[in-house]
């Protein structure tokens, strides 16, 4: 069972307000944490999928112990005897089925980093934000068909799914 914290207990033990998707425990300020995003590439780069002004698909969050697991777990069902579908046009590849991955394809990005309590507070409320390691040693691009495999949230899941669906017409 998940015990949440109030702002003020929170803030005390140093834990933040995120939590696992893996385990369902908070995610402590400053440890390693894997920062799960859904989005498109741009010319300005990586930009996560916004829909009315809103983010289509919050943030996930993961103890890196934790993603280590998730990641080890889909790797191992992944079929290994299929060779990955890499359109020519692709740009990037999933870190786990080899999947080709377009410029106009929605996909995931796996960024290593921490969660710190940010300078800014919108609303006069604590706010945080996700400080992402700058040697770029984990940073993995996710296909949506290995990112719906990661997330737990069945709204989520259903979500990608019909991303998915579209993305391969």
């Amino acid at each position: 069972m998940v015990s949440y914290l109030s702002v003020e207990e929170s803030v005390k033990s140093k834990d933040s307000y995120q939590f696992c998707e893996h385990c369902e425990m908070s995610i402590a300020y400053k440890e390693l944490a894997i920062q799960l995003l859904v989005g498109n590439l741009t010319d300005n780069g990586f930009e996560v999928s916004v829909v009315d002004g809103d983010i289509e698909f919050e943030p996930k969050y993961y103890h890196s112990k934790c993603w280590d697991k998730v990641f080890q777990d889909i790797l191992n069902t992944t079929e290994k005897d299929t060779t990955p579908f890499v359109p020519a046009e692709a740009i990037l590849t999933c870190a786990i089925c080899g999947y080709g991955i377009r410029h106009s394809d929605t996909f995931g990005l796996a960024r290593l980093g921490t969660l710190k309590q940010s300078e800014y507070s919108p609303n006069g409320e604590d706010a945080e934000e996700f400080e992402v390691r700058q040697d770029d040693c984990c940073t993995y691009t996710l296909c949506l068909c290995c990112m719906d495999c990661c997330v737990s949230d069945d709204d989520d899941e259903d979500e990608l799914k019909e991303k998915e669906h579209d993305s391969n017409d």
